[in-house]
């Protein structure tokens, strides 16, 4: 018991434990933990006792400098000390923490010139020379610690040399090691977000047919690793397995929209959605895989139910009119953002933009700078949404045959000057309508020397 309480630093019990059934046997053992919890007055007698009945007990003479006075009090200690000169006691020995206490060296903090040579003469007369002291002037001085620790270089290889770092983060296991060991082990290395380790310990225990904590493993580990090649069969395997659990098909549905297969991540996406109806974000993600898909039929449902529940959101909108656009349907597309912004909510400036434009394309062009002033008067705009404000107003008022509002547009963008051939194309245009030859004239001269830069 007390062996066991030793081991777990439990001293205070080992040395209550041993003091309640005090023993001869036992005896130095007291000493030894009293010294261990820096009660040296109990120490002392103790060793006093042992040294008593066995007087040539190594053990507790170089241990008896230690209790007969605290540490860092060489005064105290050196006297006890001498009382058996070993060589734990008198010079540096195997035990660094004795003999860094207990040597030749503890009378030079004291200044006792005399008493060092006198104790270091006594042990080179009396006792062997151990190998850690010190030399003479007529031997080799030992190597530094510097030397020791870090060797020179060799001649050959530069000191700014880069040397492969080794892997030491290696998952280590016995070549024997069980099943379970392993499996064990590879939970260790997920929570430590090992996740090529986890793979790699667990080896051929990855099966389709493995056991569901395995195959639960193994799946998590190659997605988060983000070898998705890896993770699909195992994902798939899974999912057979426990269908109803959707974080499966979510993760499977990831897995093949980053290996850019949109129908079968429209698959997943289908299952998980079933199974968490209310993931707003989820619905969205599915709806833009059957774009990609090219199941635009049932992207547009998906849509539109989900409008119907929230009007208002923006990327549905959006997603909604880029399909109507990519259709020509712009009527269609005209409605779904009109709706959007005609529930009272704050204008945002990329909607408004977008719908500007399609009424163009849809030829409403009194709608479309409409929109298009209401665009310019949001507060806060940047310069580049500012510009593309005003060259729209431009081709409206072009298209309405009102050439004095498009010329106030193409100045505010410097449409005559513009390295543009499209604003040089609008200019010209303008300033014929206008009547205005001085300025076509320029327009078109400007235009000419463009293209023959861009030819030459």
């Amino acid at each position: 018991m007390v062996i066991t309480l030793r081991a777990a630093h439990k001293l205070s019990a080992a040395y209550t434990l041993l003091e309640a059934s005090p023993d001869a046997a036992n005896t130095l053992i007291r000493a030894q933990l009293a010294m261990e919890l820096k009660k040296f007055d109990q120490a002392k007698p103790l060793l006093e006792e042992v040294l008593r009945t066995d007087p040539g007990n190594t053990q507790a003479k170089n241990q008896w400098p230690s209790p007969c006075a605290p540490w860092a009090n060489p005064p105290r200690r050196m006297p006890c000390s001498q009382v058996f000169p070993t060589t734990q006691t008198c010079w540096p020995g195997p035990n660094w923490l004795l003999s860094s206490k207990n040597s030749p060296r503890l009378p030079m903090p004291m200044r006792r010139w005399p008493s060092s040579t006198r104790t270091t003469s006594r042990f080179r007369n009396g006792l062997p020379m151990p190998s850690t002291a010190m030399p003479r002037r007529d031997q080799p001085r030992p190597p530094s610690l510097r030397q020791r620790v870090r060797p020179p270089c060799p001649p050959h290889r530069s000191r700014k040399t880069p040397q492969p770092k080794r892997n030491t983060a290696r998952p280590w296991l016995p070549e024997k090691a069980s099943e379970e060991t392993r499996i064990r082990y590879a939970w260790l290395l997920m929570r430590a977000k090992r996740y090529d380790q986890v793979l790699e310990t667990l080896g051929d225990q990855i099966k389709a047919d493995a056991r569901e904590d395995v195959l639960e493993l193994a799946a998590d580990a190659a997605f988060l690793a983000g070898k998705y090649d890896r993770a699909i069969p195992l994902l798939t395997a899974r999912a057979k397995k426990n269908p109803e659990n959707p974080t499966i098909w979510r993760n499977l549905a990831d897995a093949y929209d980053v290996l850019q297969q949109p129908s079968q991540a429209a698959a997943a996406m289908e299952k998980y959605v079933a199974l968490a109806p209310n993931d707003e974000s989820a619905q969205l993600k599915l709806a833009g895989l059957l774009l990609r898909a090219k199941q635009t039929a049932q992207a547009e449902r998906i849509y539109r139910q989900f409008l119907e529940k929230d009007p208002t959101n923006t990327q549905a909108m959006t997603d909604l009119a880029t399909l109507y656009e990519s259709r020509h349907q712009f009527n269609a597309a005209i409605a779904v953002l009109s709706k959007g912004l005609g529930n009272g909510r704050q204008a945002e400036p990329g909607l408004l933009l977008r719908l500007a434009r399609l009424y163009g394309f849809a030829k409403h062009y009194p709608e479309a700078i409409a929109t298009y002033n209401r665009l310019v008067a949001v507060p806060g705009i940047t310069p580049a949404m500012r510009s593309a404000a005003e060259l729209g107003l431009a081709e409206a008022f072009l298209e309405t045959n009102n050439a004095a509002q498009a010329q106030k547009h193409l100045r505010a963008l410097r449409a005559w000057d513009a390295h543009d051939p499209k604003l040089l194309l609008l200019a010209a245009r303008a300033s014929m309508l206008a009547q205005d030859p001085a300025n076509t004239a320029k327009a078109l001269e400007n235009l000419s020397a463009r293209r023959e830069v861009a030819t030459g």
